[in-house]
């Protein structure tokens, strides 16, 4: 049988440490991207594809003079 490649130990502070501290990193992260993107999204305003359709002059070519 090969031998382990590590050997299993309780974690100590100094590792407790570094974990809640990577996930509290990773978890604003997240939400800061979350919160960029969704206030991105909501704050889109509508563009029309095409120009609006003006009123016909007189003789109905719906050109303006």
């Amino acid at each position: 049988m090969s031998e382990p490649a590590w050997i299993r130990t309780p974690p100590g502070p100094r590792e407790t440490g570094v974990a809640a501290a990577t996930a509290i990193a990773l978890g604003l992260g997240t939400a800061a991207v979350s919160f960029w993107l969704v206030r991105t999204l909501l704050s889109r305003e509508a563009v029309p594809l095409r120009p609006p359709v003006r009123s016909t002059d007189d003789e109905g070519t719906g050109r303006l003079p």
